[in-house]
């Protein structure tokens, strides 16, 4: 596969940018929505994301991260941090 030029570039660009289109969208929703179910909906399309993340990627993170950690971030994603 042929690197894309400035592929990091776009990234830092676009990670911030979709962030901020994010929280506009979670303070609309708020204003209707309970936090609960906002939270629970914020985690299940992380959680699906980060799935079709891996399957892009072909791998798993559980090959290099310890359960401590894995632990952290699971208890971090269920809080809303």
């Amino acid at each position: 596969m042929k690197p894309i030029p400035y592929l990091g570039e776009l990234l830092s660009v676009l990670a911030p940018l979709a962030w901020a289109i994010a929280i506009l969208f979670f303070k609309k929703g708020g204003e209707s929505v309970k936090p609960l179910a906002l939270n629970l909906f914020k985690n299940w399309v992380g959680f699906g994301l980060i799935l079709v993340t891996l399957l892009f990627i072909g791998g798993t993170p559980w090959e290099t991260t310890s359960l401590n950690d894995f632990l952290i971030m699971t208890a971090s994603g269920v809080v809303g941090i």
